[in-house]
């Protein structure tokens, strides 16, 4: 019985110490200190609900809230059903659905907040040329 006890305290001792050697690994990178995310989707299913939840973890992680917005162009995918799903779980998770036609005016006012508001990271998760391209962050 003694054996079992020391056993399991043993395997807790080494659990905390690797996770708090990863945590210090992790954030010796340097991390984005944003607050907001902006992501422009259009057939990105298979990225969007990565980089939400991902944000919304390294914000939490880190004792920071956050907050964000998806504009997204028509798609024959499920990304705005992804999106919906994940807004029932994320109160600070707001969606805009934006027409192709505006492609240009959103792009221009991406740039404006991205510098502008430095808190703010803007990603375009569209995929174009056959999925080839990774996502593109708005940078000064």
């Amino acid at each position: 019985m003694e054996q079992w006890v020391l056993s399991l305290l043993a395997m807790y001792g080494l659990f905390e110490l690797l996770l708090t050697l990863s945590r210090l690994c992790w954030f010796q990178v340097e991390q984005p200190e944003a607050d907001h995310l902006v992501l422009i989707t259009e057939n990105s299913q298979h990225s969007v609900e990565w980089m939400i939840r991902s944000f919304y973890t390294m914000n939490r992680l880190q004792g920071r809230s956050c907050g964000v917005t998806c504009v997204h162009y028509p798609s024959t995918d499920d990304t705005l059903d992804i999106i919906r799903r994940l807004d029932l779980k994320h109160s600070s998770l707001t969606y805009k659905l934006v027409e192709k036609s505006l492609i240009k005016e959103i792009e221009e006012e991406c740039q404006r907040v991205w510098k502008e508001e430095k808190r703010t990271l803007v990603l375009d998760l569209r995929i174009s040329n056959e999925g080839k391209d990774p996502p593109r962050l708005f940078a000064q």
